[in-house]
C-alpha cells in the first residue's frame, strides 16, 4: 500500500503466493477482482504442475 503495508507477497523461487483480503470488508475496493486474480495464478500454476508430471509419467 501506498503506507508502505504488506498486503501481498510471492516466494522467489516456487509457486508459492500470498495476499492479505478481507472478502467481509465492505470497503474492500477491487476486492473481487483481486481474488478473482489470484484465483487464476493458482488455476494455471496447478495446470502446469499437473502437466509437468504428466509428462514424467
Amino acid at each position: 500500500t501506498a503506507e508502505g503495508e504488506l498486503m501481498g507477497l510471492r516466494h522467489k523461487t516456487l509457486p508459492i503466493y500470498g495476499v492479505q483480503f478481507h472478502p467481509e470488508s465492505i470497503l474492500t475496493e477491487y476486492g473481487r477482482e483481486l481474488l478473482a486474480n489470484f484465483l487464476k495464478i493458482q488455476i494455471a500454476t496447478a495446470a502446469s504442475r499437473d502437466s509437468a508430471v504428466a509428462e514424467r509419467a
